[in-house]
């Protein structure tokens, strides 16, 4: 009975802390459910926008005499937009937070693009970092508390994962002050055609060195294609039509489920029947392409749930 009433008592003052951690947030607000806030950051700023357009950063800044500090290259999306600012005490530094937040991450299933630290890791210090990308031609129009820019031991940070119908970006500068470390967070539910559009497939292809798509679509345990990936296969067609120097290798991945062998034959099938549909179909040039079927052993997700076993079925096109 003792252990009983202890047990209460604990569960009843995690509750309480609980309510005392979130009670400093801004009202109406809430964490992304994808993403783990900083342990015992306080929200401060929250602002969600139903559509708009946002360029990702895809390297590190860099500089150029001539237009000053800029991203090289830079992935134009669109979709459902939310800002976040965290702050936390000082004694939590950017360097700390900065390794904890990559580390949530990471276990959540992003994909780190980019990521530094200081003035040599991210390629500026803080006062030109902020004066490029959050100035009101890029990111200022969204809002902010607080102006980021602060000691040079900032950090950045741009993860990816990718969804069945969209990708999540998060974009996370953080900037360290006498009395509080600033989390600034982005986070882009970008649409899917935006990312397949011939105009951003050379920067798709400069971050990740391939391309995932979810729009090619089968049949369970078929390897015919069905009508409704047309646009997507036009697409990537019109792609390696204009570019006919590059080459790839399409390779089909599925989940778990089922029988090991016949994952990786049904996944190279499905590959063979891309191919076969971008060379017939749409007059691509067979020596551009080559097929391969990994089966289950790539996933990007977990397979115990649906989710994530929609996720790691997927057709990728990797450069060569």
């Amino acid at each position: 009975m003792k252990k009983i009433s202890l047990f209460l008592t604990v569960l009843a003052m995690m509750f309480s802390l609980n309510v005392v951690a979130q009670s400093n947030d801004v009202k109406g607000s809430e964490d992304y459910p994808l993403i783990q806030r900083f342990p015992g950051s306080d929200l401060e700023f929250y602002k969600v926008f139903k559509w708009q357009e946002y360029n990702v950063p895809l390297v590190k800044l860099s500089y150029d005499e001539g237009i000053g500090r800029y991203f090289p290259h830079m992935l134009k999306t669109e979709g459902r937009l939310i800002r976040y600012q965290y702050t936390t005490p000082a004694e939590n530094n950017p360097a700390y937070v900065y390794k904890t937040l990559l580390d949530n991450l990471q276990k959540n299933g992003f994909t780190i693009l980019v990521k530094g630290k200081g003035i040599e890791g991210i390629g500026s210090n803080s006062e030109d970092f902020c004066n490029y990308y959050y100035d009101s031609k890029r990111t200022g129009q969204f809002g902010l508390k607080y102006y980021p820019r602060g000691e040079d031991t900032h950090c950045f940070i741009v993860a990816r994962k990718p969804g069945t119908e969209k990708n999540v970006y998060t974009v996370i500068y953080i900037s360290g002050f006498s009395d509080k470390t600033l989390i600034t967070q982005d986070v882009m539910e970008a649409n899917r055609e935006d990312i397949l559009s011939a105009q951003n497939i050379d920067q798709t292809l400069a971050a990740y060195g391939h391309i995932t798509i979810y729009s090619i679509l089968f049949d369970p345990g078929s390897a015919e294609i069905k009508p409704e990936s047309e646009q997507t296969l036009k697409v990537i067609a019109d792609y390696l039509n204009a570019n006919p120097g590059k080459k790839f290798v399409i390779v089909g991945h599925t989940d778990n489920t089922g029988d090991f062998d016949a994952n990786v034959t049904l996944s190279k099938q499905r590959a063979q029947a891309v191919m076969q549909a971008l060379t017939s179909k749409y007059s691509v040039n067979p020596a551009q392409l080559r097929a391969y079927g990994d089966g289950p052993t790539s996933p990007v997700a977990t397979n115990a749930t649906d989710n994530g076993k929609a996720q790691n079925r997927r057709v990728e096109f990797v450069e060569l």
